[in-house]
């Protein structure tokens, strides 16, 4: 959300100043009856914190004039209006606002994700925490990368076209139905001032990529998109494609994010570009025109027992929430990257601890998204104090679950060769998983692995030497290019033969 801020020379100060003179020279029970007669402008007049007027992103959400909005949950309070819709419309003013704008981002983070769809500090917090469902183009809030080594370019469509608002002040005094409805403490503020227009987003993913390629790749794309003629000077027109950009643009499928109502989803560059280019026809049809920006205004302003929004998540609070879910999201997508990784399914066991090691990752993800669920409408409403949540962040980092311990395990710098010793029949889990298991289980519990020795078999002398052999390798490597020396294992039931190999080779990730 984005509060109205103070100009170096703040016209309502100059304006409430000259109020208080005139209040001055009238009876006290005449300046009550202004107060009352003109309790809209007396909010501006007297901007506390909880009178600010508030500006929030639609995010595809069903706003209309009038309705009411519960801004410590940032909820629609659908059904509920304060005057009849016959009333309302007579009191609309509306102003064309035809604007448009065309971008291409290479970013995936929510930063910029957020900044495209003006999504701005507490409102940022509440989708975060899950509290915000997005509809339309504010899908692609939701959207991220599934590979963290994979090119992705997004082009972007922006326009506006009417802002609408609601003129409070002639609405006359309210009657004691909606006194009542206020004072039932379902909603903080009222919709007064729409922006209408439409967004879309059309984004090219590649598949994953050698680290080498991607800025490479993802360069290649953009130089392709920016080849496309503007609207003014004719989208219909064909621009050609050499060979090596056609073969660039066949390595990205697409997504659309959008509020238009297009015939089919574009899944191509080719289905992208014909679509891209209806837009601005499209535009013109009111059914693709919807809420881009809202503008709310406090309850207390037209009653002083309306429920108040008593503070906003400060900015230090949302950057630390910003950078304990940015973790998780990074994880998850080297995550896929190691399960789908040719190497590694060579390694079942390994593949396994991966995805083990994932589950647990998004599990602790939405324990604290369910933690901020119920934390930021409490801060907002008062009931609890801001560092409540920091310090459950901070705990966070003296967990297992923190920051450093997540990069140690799953941050390794990548290695084009390895030699792995595979185990046959080592069967025990992985101790830092087991702690991640129980941490969730119970925060506060302790941990213990057991380690079962390895059984004696006929093959007990051909391991040791092969554990020799591998030994060997190790001490004659260290002063050259590192490679790797994992260790794998096989189950009982995966393995029945007496000549399996324990040394395996792997060149290049095959």
């Amino acid at each position: 959300m984005h509060h109205q801020g103070r100009d170096s020379v703040d016209p309502f100060l100059s304006f409430r100043n000259s109020y208080l003179v005139l209040c001055s020279l009238i009876s006290p029970i005449e300046t009550k009856k202004m107060k009352q007669s003109c309790s809209a402008v007396h909010c501006l007049l007297y901007r506390a914190p909880e009178r600010n007027n508030l500006e929030v992103a639609a995010l595809g959400r069903p706003f209309t004039l009038g309705m009411l909005y519960d801004a410590r949950k940032d909820k629609l309070i659908p059904g509920v209006k304060l005057w009849e819709d016959s009333t309302l419309q007579d009191h609309i003013q509306e102003s064309p606002q035809h604007t448009s704008k065309v971008d291409i981002s290479l970013s995936d983070s929510i930063e910029d994700r957020s900044s495209l769809l003006s999504v701005e500090g507490s409102l940022k917090a509440s989708f975060l925490g899950g509290l915000v469902e997005v509809g339309g183009s504010g899908k692609y809030l939701e959207n991220q990368k599934k590979y963290f080594n994979q090119s992705r370019v997004t082009l972007t469509y922006r326009a506006t076209t009417t802002f609408k608002q609601l003129v409070i002040t002639r609405l006359g005094k309210k009657d004691r139905q909606q006194q009542s409805v206020i004072k039932q403490g379902l909603a903080t503020h009222i919709v007064t001032g729409i922006l209408y227009g439409a967004n879309a987003f059309f984004v090219f993913d590649s598949e994953m990529l050698d680290a080498k390629s991607v800025n490479d790749t993802q360069v290649s794309m953009q130089a392709v998109l920016k080849k496309i003629p503007s609207f003014e000077g004719g989208m219909n027109a064909r621009f050609q494609l050499c060979d090596t950009e056609k073969t660039i643009t066949k390595k990205f499928s697409c997504t659309f994010y959008g509020d238009f109502l297009l015939d089919g989803n574009p899944r191509t560059f080719e289905a992208a570009l014909t679509s891209f280019a209806q837009l601005p026809k499209l535009l013109k049809e009111e059914k693709n025109s919807v809420p881009l920006k809202v503008w709310l205004m406090p309850l207390i302003c037209l009653d002083p027992e309306a429920v108040k929004l008593m503070r906003e998540i400060s900015d230090g609070l949302l950057d630390d929430i910003q950078k304990a879910l940015n973790i998780f999201r990074i994880l998850d997508m080297k995550s896929n990257e190691c399960v789908e990784h040719n190497a590694i399914e060579k390694f079942l066991q390994i593949q396994e601890k991966m995805k083990k090691f994932q589950n647990l990752c998004n599990r602790y993800r939405s324990k604290l998204q369910n933690k901020l669920k119920k934390k930021l409408p409490a801060i907002r409403a008062g009931a609890e104090p801001e560092s409540s949540l920091k310090k459950y962040i901070e705990e966070r980092e003296r967990s297992p679950f923190s920051t450093d311990k997540l990069k140690k395990e799953a941050f390794a710098r990548g290695v084009d060769d390895a030699l792995c010793f595979d185990f046959t029949f080592m069967e025990s889990g992985d101790a830092y998983l087991d702690v991640l298991d129980n941490y969730l289980r119970s925060p506060k519990s302790g941990n213990t692995i057991e380690i079962k020795g390895y059984p004696l078999s006929n093959v007990r002398e051909e391991m040791i030497n092969k554990a020799e052999t591998f030994r060997d390798l190790c001490q004659s490597t260290e002063e050259q290019q590192p490679i790797p020396f994992p260790c794998g294992s096989h189950g009982k039931q995966e393995i029945q033969r007496s000549d399996h190999l324990p040394l395996q080779a792997r060149q290049s990730g095959h």
